[in-house]
């Protein structure tokens, strides 16, 4: 039987930065994980609970993108180009720390609520790990794309950006339910699954599970292969749990 972590979540106020430092990463990943941040914040609302979400993006112009975003969602070139990535450069070669990015990070946002921050560059692992997906700072998480991407792992995926959205989103959606209060359980097909202690574990991830007792969200997630990554999702019933149909991640 498993283990109760029913808790009512908190409202909190989030700023979700998207910080990207290549121009191809701008390119292709832009779209599909401003849609993945819009799919959170979904995730989040119901009656009775209320979190505020503010979208930052910090990086390259995305050339061709058809999202459009105002003036309020935009760091300014100037403000980005004096972000001092050097000042917080890990112990390992091209990675970064996140209890020194994160502060930056929040500066350049000029945010003052928590902070997850989706950034491109790879963060410095734990001694003794190959690497780290997500990292906390103080009031925030430092969220790193780059061992999400089959790429990174030389996989030739032809879902590549779908791979990558769906495991971006999922790991803001388990990093701001945590902030919020909520418990991570043992459910391995549950958003808040606790042991990710692999990059495709995030894959099997797909909705919120009955443990949690929150009947807005039990059984309901995003189908983590669409056709069309840059376009909003739909919350959809995925599991068994509430009772609805389970589906393969595939």
């Amino acid at each position: 039987m498993r283990r109760s972590v029913f808790t009512r979540p908190e409202a909190v106020s989030f700023t979700l930065l998207l910080l990207l430092r290549e121009e191809d990463n701008a390119r292709y990943l832009f779209a599909p994980l401003w849609a993945g941040f819009t799919e959170t914040e979904q995730f989040y609302r119901w009656p009775g609970l209320a979190p505020e979400f503010r979208r930052v993006y910090a990086g390259p112009r995305p050339p061709g993108s058809a999202v459009q975003l105002s003036a309020e969602e935009v760091v300014p070139d100037s403000a980005v180009a004096g972000l001092s990535w050097s000042s917080a450069l890990g112990r390992l070669s091209r990675t970064y720390d996140a209890a020194k990015l994160g502060p930056l990070a929040r500066d350049l946002a000029r945010a003052d609520d928590v902070v997850i921050l989706v950034t491109d560059q790879e963060l410095t692992p734990p001694e003794d790990w190959r690497y780290i997906i997500w990292d906390p700072f103080e009031n925030g998480t430092v969220i790193s794309i780059a061992p999400t991407d089959p790429r990174y792992w030389r996989n030739r995926d032809p879902n590549r950006l779908s791979t990558i959205k769906h495991r971006i989103r999922t790991a803001c959606i388990s990093v701001v339910g945590e902030s919020m209060g909520l418990n991570r359980c043992q459910n391995a097909k549950c958003l808040l699954y606790d042991n990710i202690d692999d990059v495709e574990v995030l894959d099997t991830m797909l909705y919120l599970g009955a443990e949690h007792g929150l009947s807005e969200r039990t059984g309901l997630g995003y189908r983590p292969r669409p056709s069309n990554p840059s376009v909003i999702q739909e919350l959809e019933p995925l599991a068994s749990d509430s009772p609805r149909e389970e589906v393969s991640p595939a």
